[in-house]
């Protein structure tokens, strides 16, 4: 499935995507998909129950780790 995002949601990946990249353990294509995959799993959390395929495809800037969080809690790929 698809995902969308929106203006907000894709400063936050690139926040995240930029602190990643200075990173040691950055590794490119992997690095994204395990953050838009990580992304995934918090939307759908948060939609627990019967819900649209669409209102599942949309992602937040809240479903994405931020860079704070990627900090605090020393999240490695």
């Amino acid at each position: 499935m698809q995902s969308e995002t929106g203006t907000a949601a894709e400063e936050v990946l690139g926040e995240d995507l930029r602190k990643r990249m200075a990173m040691s353990y950055f590794s490119n294509a992997p690095t994204f998909r395990n953050a838009v995959d990580r992304a995934r799993l918090r939307a759908a959390e948060k939609h627990l129950g019967l819900v649209s395929r669409r209102k599942l495809r949309i992602l937040e800037p809240e479903d994405f780790v931020s860079a704070k969080e990627l900090e605090a809690n020393a999240i490695v790929e």
